[in-house]
């Protein structure tokens, strides 16, 4: 419960900025969270199904606070709640940029996540988008990406689950 807490009193305190005080800076601002969006893969997929980004947005958005909380109310381990968060950053962000993963980077070696790893490597196929037809997001790339990315992560929380359970018929 604390830690749930403690999650919103943060994700409070990380979006005070974001409430509109200075029209030009924050409009400015909210018009690029309103329309763009770069390889996001939950986000593209209910952006595809509902021909609407804004539609995409508010359905990752609802899922990741949910999820989010849902983390920060069962997880007792500070550390694996937050790397957990994370990762749900990876799976519902609209935007993904390679230099948006520096957090993820610095706590995957603690967890030794072969998904996260892979994706770290992945991510860099996204910079072939400007080389060709100016920020034209390919289908390709999503697969190579985001298909092993998520069968990895699979495998690395059964296996996650099942050390779980291994340790606790052990205590």
């Amino acid at each position: 419960m604390l830690f749930a807490v403690l999650f919103g009193v943060i994700f409070l305190i990380i979006s005070y900025p974001f409430i509109p005080f200075n029209k030009s800076v924050d409009s400015s601002l909210f018009i690029y969270l309103k329309n763009w969006s770069f390889n996001g893969s939950v986000y593209k997929l209910f952006e595809t199904i509902f021909s609407s980004g804004e539609i995409a947005r508010i359905i990752t958005l609802i899922l990741f606070v949910i999820s989010a909380f849902l983390i920060s109310f069962f997880y007792k381990n500070f550390l694996e709640a937050a790397y957990g968060i994370l990762i749900l950053f990876i799976a519902f962000a609209a935007t993904l940029y390679p230099w948006y993963l520096g957090w993820i980077a610095a706590v995957n070696p603690l967890f030794n996540f072969s998904s996260v790893f892979y994706f770290f490597f992945s991510i860099n196929i996204t910079n072939v988008t400007p080389m060709w037809e100016v920020w034209k997001e390919y289908l390709w790339i999503y697969l190579i990406q985001y298909i092993p990315f998520y069968i990895l992560l699979f495998l690395n929380l059964k296996t996650l689950i099942k050390n779980s359970e291994n340790h606790e018929k052990k205590t």
